[in-house]
């Protein structure tokens, strides 16, 4: 049981940074281009750093929609089966349990 909580953290990063990857990188090389830009020029306006990022942010979380929404998909649906499979099996015999430790709790 706690190899299958470990199995689902470690799928949720996984999910965690192939969602949110893409536009954050995007993001920080537009933000280091547009960064050069503005020292080469002297120009020094919050709005030239801003709104380009914003577009190329949108426009990534739109051409990787489908890819993100499958990721999560496929990830909720696993989750859903992995809960169905936990709750079916509603005893759980412990491997340490011995007649020493519990003997009148004799689990057949």
């Amino acid at each position: 049981m706690p190899i299958d909580i470990i199995e689902i953290t470690k799928s949720a990063v996984e999910i965690s940074l192939w969602l949110v990857l893409p536009p954050l990188l995007v993001s920080m090389l537009i933000g280091l281009f547009v960064s050069i830009f503005q020292a080469v020029t002297q120009i020094q306006d919050q709005s030239l750093q801003f709104v380009p990022k914003l577009i190329i942010v949108f426009f990534v979380l739109f051409l990787m929609f489908q890819f993100n929404y499958t990721k999560l998909e496929t990830f909720t649906l696993d989750n859903f089966k992995l809960i169905s499979t936990i709750t079916q099996n509603k005893v759980v015999k412990p491997e340490y349990s011995s007649n020493v430790l519990a003997p009148s709790l004799d689990v057949q």
